[in-house]
């Protein structure tokens, strides 16, 4: 993946490559896709990070038999 920073704002793109797909009750499952892009936002002020990733999400995506979008929203804290 790559980021671009301008101030307190990251930009963030990358991919998803599910290499393997393992289940203790179906043993080694194959993948949905074989690569999906990913997006990402991410903005820090002072000891606060928020950073925000949109991609699709490969178990998910064998459950529903479609890509099937996840997103995550992380806060940190430096102290």
């Amino acid at each position: 993946g790559g980021e671009w920073k301008a101030q307190a704002w990251a930009w963030r793109a990358g991919a998803v490559v599910p290499l393997r797909i393992f289940s203790t009750e179906s043993g080694t499952l194959k993948a949905p896709f074989p690569f999906s892009p990913t997006l990402g936002l991410g903005w820090r002020g002072g000891p606060l990070k928020i950073d925000f990733a949109l991609y699709a999400h490969a178990v998910m995506s064998m459950h529903k038999d479609r890509a099937s979008p996840a997103a995550d929203l992380s806060l940190s804290l430096d102290y």
